[in-house]
């Protein structure tokens, strides 16, 4: 409330229908995006205030507290919209990126194995497993992560680079 986001259907929606909890989600989505953390952050609360069951709302409030590094406090929003919804594959990939930043990294690679038992042609998750292995010093299993990322998606350039510095290592 008080927070305009300029040129975007759901601001334009929640002007409508300030009631509706989605559209509060995905602007705090959006603001999330354009690193206006705070405003993300109070967007999603005011979702999860409309909706305390919407699982959206606590990812996409995860990822605005994960930007601002508050990253215990988005693994808590990831937990609880796992809680809600536990086949949102999204959640424990972005909770795998929240642990794998704070160096726990035999979480993150349970995080990262949970998204891909939910979508197995997640590049992304694949591609993230990678690094963590590779921190962990498991570089054949990292390439295989990574050589599995690329035939899901061979534009992926992130599994590219990440693969060769692999392979330097």
């Amino acid at each position: 409330e008080g927070v305009v986001v300029r040129s975007t259907k759901d601001s334009e929606y929640i002007a409508l229908r300030p009631d509706h909890a989605d559209a509060w989600s995905n602007r705090g989505g959006v603001l999330a995006q354009v690193r206006r953390i705070d405003e993300a952050i109070a967007s999603c609360d005011r979702a999860i205030a409309l909706d305390p069951a919407h699982p959206g709302a606590f990812n996409n409030r995860g990822i605005a507290l994960h930007q601002g590094r508050r990253l215990e406090e988005a693994l808590g929003s990831y937990e609880r919209a796992i809680s809600l919804k536990p086949d949102f594959a999204a959640v424990p990939f972005n909770r795998g990126n929240a642990l794998h930043a704070l160096n726990r990294h035999e979480e993150a690679l349970e995080s990262y194995d949970r998204a891909l038992g939910i979508k197995p042609d997640y590049a992304e998750a694949l591609n993230n497993r990678g690094n963590v292995l590779s921190d962990l010093k498991r570089f054949s299993e990292a390439m295989s992560s990574f050589e599995r990322a690329i035939e899901l998606d061979a534009n992926l350039a992130s599994a590219h680079w990440n693969l060769a510095l692999c392979h330097l290592q």
